[in-house]
């Protein structure tokens, strides 16, 4: 059984290579020094006269010894050639094990034969010996020399080979002993007749001699090398057998010195002979165990995996881990189940695993999760059983891995593979620009394939022209940093050519040398023309087609700083179409669009190819003329003439939908030098100039008044102070009583007054008409309705005022707001007021500017209770028509009517008609104005209810009010 705990554990390094070096040093000399040593015996006792040999009671015995040892010996070769490699038993170590139990038997036979005996008969006599001898010679340089001169191929012999083998050499053996012990005479006697015994072992010894130093020659020159032998000891085997060979052809006599020579030499060839195949056999196999345990152990070592030996209940019978600390020490879980340590989760996986190697032989992977060192790992486990005949009972081998970081790299690399293909073209390359690979996108944005890519430069997409300053703008780039971007016109297979915005990466391996370029491809054909639409837009007019407001100033800071270079004038032009809002509302937008595009055709034909014709507004144009004069005078000139070419091109009939329609326009102009001033002042003066005109109808140009500028920055402050009064509420209201025909107050009109911080108390024609000309009315009409009814909120605990009703006025732009209606709505629920006491004021204007959103708008309303008042009546557009169909409250005389009633006869007979008209459709007549007794006593004879005016009380704060009929009364 294989145990991981008792491998053992690799040596260091330089003391393992030391040792190495050593062994190999001693394994080339081993035996040659003995070798060298023993072999100048023989020459040296060649040398010295022959002494007196021993005699053949003292040598027989020594013989003997020798001849055992030597059998002995042989027999140790075939044992441990033979037994070592049942298994694997390689043709040639076979033949040398079955060769030499033939020697060992040969030598049984010599020493069973008796020397000293005379006796014919006996079975084993003294002729049998040389006989024996000779075979055992014979067979062994036979065995060896078939061994080593024949290749035989390294694998292992079959079990019937092996028989064969045995068999056929015990057959020869067996055979040679019935012809040595029942034919020795007839086989001596024929030696003797032929060369003569002693001439036959000769002539043995002589092709020993030659057959060995063959096999010794191929061992050595041809570097031969015989499957699981030691070749070294074999050789030096060879050696000595040759040394003894020689000795025994110099002994004179079998008893003298060289023979028992020749007896030592063939001991040293047996031992040697017995260490090439123990070597092999024995020992090689365990250097070879050990040096594989060795591996085993450093793989092990080396492995990041978790290995478990298993039987089927879960037992740990041998762990390895390079990480024991994430289960336990070996030997603290041997013999303790796995299972124990793992969820049951988990287990349910390791049972399949054990039952999948139970079908298989082998598992596939099985993946679970588990803590480990704070945080969820990822694991796989993977068996195989494990066939050991020396374990009964089934054993198993789970091998468990960390795939944690796998799983994150497979991750990322799917990311990498889905970013690689994606909507973005990319070309991977080598550190010489070579394609190595592309992506679909690539493809199909270029429309070159991927093996029309790879190994050329992706420079070849480029256009001829940019090829050259591309890469060494790149390579410039690359130097220092490793990413260059940058747009570029990319030319597709098909030969068009789109703007692409390129990112080339590179990547740098572990010294910093570059090993690829990414080339990140993004096509932005589709962003440029988007650009030039998005341009198209911002400075262009949809519509006519002419530059707009925002090129127009860019062109105008160009004109200004040229004139400023060049020393000459240039001017602006600002025209306006005059009632362009009529065709709009007579013929339709879409007249009024037609109308526009024929202006703007004629302003492009007078600017001409510099094209510094713009569109300012709904109806409202600009030139800019760059003059060659270098004075006011002669530029003014060149604008006059410039102006008369606009007047003639427009001032004439346009045909609108197969309509003739009389256009006429108006222009404002300036003329401006470079260096005094900028393009915010030139575009005012022009606007100034074009005020100018449009306030007096007989003129249609005007240049540039500086008075005019001035009258325009009071009207630019008056907005900054209106906007510093709303935000500090410096606004405040007072009230004019309404009374009725016995000067009874039963109302009052809410009047704004502006507490000005230096001017004073400002009355409403002093702030309101700039404030409608810049929006800010709605903040401070708000403010008014707001004020008005919290006063109406104040007055529901005082018994004398909680009737009254409060008057305010709307103007136009706030009363069709959307957010009026709902404003109004929040205040009426927020102080809790009678609607019916809210009474909102308009002028006749007002409802003709849309009649049906004004009538819908005051149904809604009155359904609420508010009531509502038309103020000024009989000075605007009335229409019986309309005023039948509103639900209005009452009719507010002008005070332009009630002002000359005395002395107008004209006048009184207009207040008595919109007092009668009123009364027939229901409604009140409020008179303004009225200062004096007369006035008051003919509106009361004419039936007026309602009355107001300086003689019943002036606009005053409310806590100043004081009722006509009851001076007395004060009101809160």
């Amino acid at each position: 059984m294989f145990h991981f705990s008792s491998l053992g554990a690799p040596a260091h390094g330089q003391a393992r290579m030391t040792d190495s070096e050593t062994r190999s040093l001693a394994e080339r000399l081993h035996g040659l020094p003995v070798l060298f040593a023993t072999a100048l015996l023989l020459p040296a006792m060649a040398a010295l006269p022959a002494g007196e040999p021993l005699s053949l009671a003292r040598h027989l015995p020594l013989q003997a010894l020798f001849e055992t040892i030597s059998s002995v010996a042989a027999f140790l070769v075939f044992v441990v050639g033979w037994m070592s490699y049942q298994r694997r038993a390689p043709i040639a170590v076979l033949l040398i094990a079955a060769t030499f139990l033939g020697v060992a038997l040969f030598g049984l036979g010599f020493l069973l034969s008796d020397q000293h005996t005379t006796e014919p008969e006996a079975l084993f006599g003294a002729s049998t010996a040389p006989l024996f001898w000779m075979a055992a010679r014979l067979l062994a340089v036979l065995g060896v020399a078939l061994a080593v001169l024949i290749p035989w191929k390294d694998r292992p012999t079959s079990p019937q080979t092996r028989s064969l083998l045995l068999s056929s050499l015990l057959g020869l053996v067996a055979g040679t002993f019935a012809v040595i012990l029942f034919g020795r005479e007839d086989l001596l006697s024929g030696l003797q007749s032929v060369v003569g015994v002693a001439a036959f072992q000769d002539g043995i010894h002589y092709f020993a001699v030659a057959i060995y130093l063959l096999s010794a020659g191929v061992l050595q020159f041809h570097r031969r090398s015989i499957p699981n032998i030691d070749t070294r000891s074999l050789s030096v085997a060879i050696a000595f057998i040759v040394l003894a060979s020689i000795s025994f052809t110099l002994q004179a006599t079998t008893n003298d010195t060289f023979n028992l020579l020749g007896q030592v030499y063939k001991l040293f060839a047996y031992y040697y002979l017995f260490r090439a195949v123990v070597i092999s056999g024995i020992e090689e196999p365990y250097r070879e165990l050990a040096s594989a345990r060795a591996r085993l152990r450093a793989t092990l070592e080396a492995l990041p995996d978790i290995i478990f030996e298993l039987d089927r209940r879960g037992i740990i019978h041998q762990m390895h881990s390079r990480y024991p600390h994430l289960i336990a020490q070996p030997e603290d879980v041997r013999g303790r189940c796995l299972l124990d340590f793992l969820p049951e989760s988990v287990q349910r996986e390791y049972h399949k695993l054990l039952d999948d190697i139970d079908r298989n032989g082998r598992s596939g992977a099985y993946q679970y999760k588990l803590e480990a060192d704070g945080e969820t790992r990822d694991y796989e486990a993977t068996g195989n059983l494990l066939r050991d005949p020396e374990t009964p009972e089934t054993r198993y081998i789970v091998i468990v891995q960390d795939i944690t970081q796998r799983k994150r790299l497979d991750h990322e690399l799917r990311i990498a593979a889905a970013a690689f293909e994606s909507q973005e073209s990319i070309c991977i390359t080598d550190e010489a620009h070579r394609t190595l690979r592309v992506n679909s996108a690539f493809t199909r944005i270029t429309g070159f394939a991927e093996h029309e890519m790879i190994g050329g430069d992706p420079a070849m997409l480029l256009p001829e022209d940019d090829r050259a300053g591309f890469r060494q703008r790149m390579d410039e780039r690359m130097e220092d940093r490793s990413r260059w971007r940058g747009e570029i016109r990319l030319r597709r297979k098909s030969g068009e050519v789109h703007s692409q915005l390129l990112l080339v990466t590179a990547v740098r391996g572990e010294q910093g040398r570059v090993r690829n370029f990414i080339y990140d491809y993004i096509d932005i054909s589709a962003l440029k023309k988007a650009e030039t639409r998005i341009q198209q837009l911002a400075l262009y007019d949809s519509l006519t087609g002419l530059g707009n407001r925002r090129l127009m100033e860019v062109r105008l800071a160009r004109s200004i700083e040229q004139g400023h270079q060049s020393g000459h004038y240039g001017s602006l032009l600002l025209i306006n179409l005059i009632q362009f809002k009529k065709v709009n509302d007579a013929m339709g937008f879409s007249a009024g669009d037609q109308l526009l595009i024929q202006v703007a055709q004629e302003l492009r034909g007078i600017a001409g190819q510099d094209g510094n014709a713009f569109r300012q507004g709904a109806d409202e144009f600009a030139l800019i003329v760059e003059t060659a004069a270098g004075d006011a005078r002669s530029a003014a000139s060149l604008v006059q003439a410039t102006a008369d070419r606009v007047f003639a091109a427009l001032n004439r009939a346009f045909s609108i939908s197969g309509e003739e329609y009389y256009n006429r326009c108006r222009i404002g102009a300036t003329v401006f030098d470079g260096p005094s001033v900028d393009g915010a002042e030139v575009l005012g003066q022009a606007a100034i100039a074009l005020h100018q005109v449009k306030a007096d109808p007989d003129r249609i140009f005007s240049f540039f008044d500086p008075e005019m500028q001035q009258v325009v920055a009071q009207e630019q402050t008056l907005e900054s102070e209106l906007r510093r009064a709303i935000a500090e509420e410096q606004f405040l209201l007072h009230y004019q009583p309404k009374v009725n025909r016995d000067r009874e107050i039963v109302g009052l009109e809410a009047l704004i007054r502006w507490q000005h911080p230096t001017r004073g108390l400002l009355s409403p024609g002093d702030f309101v008409p700039a404030a409608e000309r810049t929006g800010l009315i709605t903040p401070i009409e708000k403010w008014t309705l707001e004020q008005a009814i919290a006063q109406l909120a104040r007055w529901r605990d005082h018994d004398a005022q909680r009737n009254w009703s409060i008057s305010v006025n709307v103007a136009s732009s706030q009363f069709y707001r959307d957010e009026f209606e709902i404003h109004l709505d929040s205040l009426l629920d927020h102080y809790g007021v009678d609607a019916r006491q809210l009474i909102l004021e308009f002028t006749e204007s007002t409802l003709l500017h849309d009649v049906h959103a004004a009538r819908d708008r005051i149904l809604r309303l009155a359904k609420r209770g508010v009531r509502f008042s038309i103020d000024d009546f009989g000075t605007g557009y009335s229409s019986l028509a309309y005023l039948g169909r509103l639900p209005v409250h009452e009719l507010k005389i002008d005070r332009s009517f009630v002002k000359d009633l005395d002395r107008e006869p004209y006048n009184a007979a207009i207040v008595r008609m919109v007092i009668e008209m009123a009364n027939i459709l229901g409604m009140q007549v409020v008179a303004e104005g009225v200062e004096t007794e007369a006035q008051y006593r003919f509106l009361t004879q004419q039936g007026c209810e309602l009355l107001q005016g300086y003689l019943f009380g002036h606009p005053v704060p409310v806590e100043e009010i004081n009722d006509p009929a009851d001076d007395q009364e004060s009101v809160p």
